[in-house]
């Protein structure tokens, strides 16, 4: 996810932060499908993502163990302020 701090995200993942920092370091010689699983769902990664990131690991997700994508409720622009965003002249809204 954009902007957190290693803090938030080892927190989110429910491992300790110096842990997060090695493995972010390559200083970690063998990560374990499970920490994996726990940061793919800290990070929000899709399918395609988490085997990515366990293919690059060489481990293999645990099947039924990750929530998919859409269990995370889909952001949408209420129309009122879609109105706000749609270009009416050739002028930036900033």
């Amino acid at each position: 996810m954009a902007g957190l701090r290693r803090e938030e995200v080892a927190q989110a993942a429910a491992i300790s932060v110096d842990y997060y920092t090695r493995m972010e370091q390559g200083r970690v010689s063998a990560v374990s499908a499970e920490i994996l699983d726990s940061l793919a769902r800290a990070l929000r990664l899709d399918d395609e993502e988490t085997r990515h990131l366990h293919r690059i690991a060489g481990t293999t997700p645990r099947s039924g163990h990750r929530q998919s994508a859409d269990h995370h409720p889909k952001q949408t622009v209420r129309p009122n302020c879609r109105t706000c965003w749609t270009p009416s002249s050739d002028i930036p809204p900033w």
